[in-house]
């Protein structure tokens, strides 16, 4: 029930926290957090790629995200 919510709903955030939180047992969806990689909104690929690093290990997807938008908070955006 959480994964459809966090990786389908309309206000994700707390979802993909809670999904975070249980770490490799939510691998099932590694594939929907990746997809999330795209969205438009900066949060929602926060809290995307935080969740995916949690869950699966991969730094290798989810650093550049983060670093991105880190970068943008310095830029002002």
């Amino acid at each position: 029930m959480l994964g459809p919510a966090a990786t389908e709903g309309r206000y994700p955030h707390p979802a993909l926290r809670k999904l975070a939180d249980l770490g490799s047992h939510a691998a099932a969806f590694a594939g929907r957090l990746r997809a999330m990689d795209e969205a438009a909104d900066p949060w929602t690929r926060a809290e995307a790629a935080h969740a995916l690093w949690a869950v699966t290990g991969d730094t290798e997807s989810a650093v550049p995200i983060l670093v991105e938008i880190v970068q943008d908070l310095a830029d002002g955006t």
